[in-house]
C-alpha cells in the first residue's frame, strides 16, 4: 500500500543551486585566500542584516482546529480497529485529496489552509500529524531523473523526499524474522526510475526547509532573507551539502568571492561536498582565472560522496558530449553501482564504450540496459543497436 501523489520535481526542492556559466561579476573583484583544515566554519554575520524567519515550532503547527479536526478523525471509534499509522495515512489520502502540489515550500498549517504544497510542505504535513498521535517517522531522499530550472545566473536542480510512518506498538512474533517493522509510505507519484537514497536527520530535514525559501530568497536577489533563513539552517544542521552549496552562491552573488571560496574549501576538507558543489567552485576558479587550480580540483568530482546516480549520469553526460569518452565510461559505472536497476546507466556506458572501439563490452552494456529497461520501445532502441553491432 503507498500513498501516492502528484509529485513536486518541477519545485526547488532541496534544491541544489548550481552556477552557469556567465556572471555579472568580474575576476578583478576577486580575492582568493588559502583555507585550513578547521573544524568550524565561520561565518560574518555582520555582512547581510538578519531578519526574523519562522522557529521550528512555526514550521509544524497546526492551528487548534486542524488539530481538533484530525484528532477527530484518528479517535473516533468507528476507526478504532485500524492501526494509528493507517488511520492518519487515511487522513491524509482524503483530506488531501483535492491538494494544488506546486512547487511552493508551505509550514503544516499553511499547508492544510492553502490546500497545496510541494513533497517536502507534504513531509512536514505529515510530521505534525504524527506528532500529535505519537506515529513514528522517519525521511528518505529520493532521487530520480533530474529537472533543471534556469534563473538568471542561477540553476536549481530539484530533488525529492518522502515520509515513513511505522506502525505504532508494534510487537514482533518471535516465529518470524522482520527485516523492518510494518510501515506507510506518503509519497508523491512515485516512478519506475526512483532511487531511494540516504536517509535523512529530522535536523537535515528542518534545515531542507529554510533551504528551500533560501533559494527562492536568492532567485529574487532578496539575499539578507536568503541568508537569515541559511542562518537556520546551519543552526539545524552544519554539515547538509545543499545548505554550504547554497550559501557559498550567495556570497558569490553578494560579491564576497573569498568567503565562497571558504564555504567551498570547507565542505570539501570535511567530505561534505557534492557533484554539484565541486563544479560550482571549478567555475569560480575559472572566473578568476584559475585554470590550474580548477583542473585540480575539477579531479576531485570522482572522490565525490554523492548518492544519486543521476547526478552521475548526468556529468557523464556533458563528458560524453565533450569527447571525453573514458571519463563519461566511469561516472556510467559509478551511477550503475549505485543503481544497478537503471537502464539509462548501460546505454550510456554502451555508447562510451563503443566510442574507445571496445565493441564486445558495449553490446554486453546494451543487452543489460535491454533486460532492465521496462518501456518496449527502450527494448527495441536497444535491440536495434544490439544489431548493428553484429
Amino acid at each position: 500500500m503507498r500513498f501516492i501523489y502528484d509529485r513536486c520535481l518541477a519545485a526547488i526542492i532541496l534544491a541544489v543551486l548550481v552556477l552557469v556559466g556567465c556572471s555579472s561579476h568580474t575576476p578583478s573583484k576577486a580575492v582568493y585566500v588559502e583555507t585550513a583544515k578547521n573544524t568550524d566554519l565561520e561565518i560574518p554575520k555582520d555582512y547581510f542584516k538578519l531578519q526574523n524567519v519562522p522557529s521550528v515550532v512555526d514550521i509544524f503547527s497546526l492551528t487548534p482546529s486542524q488539530q481538533q479536526n484530525f484528532l477527530n478523525y484518528y479517535n473516533d471509534p468507528a476507526n478504532a480497529d485500524v492501526k494509528g499509522h493507517e488511520r492518519l495515512y487515511d487522513y491524509l489520502s482524503q483530506y488531501t485529496a483535492s491538494f494544488d502540489f506546486r512547487g511552493d515550500t508551505f509550514m503544516a498549517a499553511q499547508s492544510l489552509t492553502n490546500q497545496a504544497g510541494n513533497c517536502l510542505s507534504l513531509a512536514i504535513l505529515t510530521t505534525a500529524l504524527a506528532e500529535l498521535v505519537g506515529v513514528d517517522i522517519e525521511y528518505q531522499k529520493v532521487n530520480s531523473a533530474p529537472i533543471y530550472q534556469r534563473y538568471s545566473s542561477v540553476m536549481t536542480l530539484s530533488s525529492h523526499v518522502r515520509t515513513v510512518l511505522h506502525e505504532p506498538n508494534f510487537v514482533k512474533d518471535p516465529d518470524f524474522i522482520y527485516f523492518r517493522t510494518p510501515q506507510l509510505i506518503v509519497d508523491y507519484f512515485p516512478q519506475q526510475g526512483d532511487v531511494v537514497g540516504s536517509s535523512v536527520s529530522r535536523q537535515n530535514f528542518v534545515s531542507m526547509f529554510y533551504q528551500n525559501l533560501a533559494s527562492e530568497a536568492l532567485i529574487n536577489h532578496a539575499y539578507d532573507r536568503a541568508f537569515s533563513l541559511l542562518n537556520a539552517a546551519l543552526s539545524q544542521s552544519k554539515s547538509n551539502s545543499a545548505t554550504l552549496n547554497t550559501l557559498a552562491v550567495l556570497y558569490k552573488h553578494a560579491d564576497n568571492f573569498a568567503q565562497a571560496e571558504k564555504i567551498y574549501r570547507f565542505a570539501i576538507d570535511h567530505e561534505l561536498q557534492s557533484i554539484d558543489m565541486i563544479w560550482n567552485y571549478v567555475n569560480l576558479l575559472e572566473e578568476a582565472g584559475r585554470f590550474e587550480d580548477a583542473t585540480h580540483w575539477r579531479g576531485l568530482i570522482e572522490n565525490a560522496d554523492d548518492d544519486n546516480p543521476y547526478s552521475w549520469i548526468d556529468l557523464a553526460d556533458q563528458n560524453y558530449q565533450q569527447g571525453h569518452h573514458r571519463k563519461a565510461a566511469r561516472y556510467y559505472q559509478k551511477a550503475a553501482l549505485i543503481a544497478p536497476y537503471l537502464h539509462e546507466s548501460f546505454f550510456g556506458l554502451a555508447k562510451a564504450q563503443y566510442q574507445l572501439g571496445e565493441l564486445g563490452h558495449a553490446k554486453a552494456s546494451l543487452k543489460t540496459a535491454m533486460q532492465i529497461s521496462y518501456l518496449s520501445d527502450d527494448k527495441k532502441l536497444y535491440q536495434a543497436k544490439i544489431n548493428t553491432l553484429h
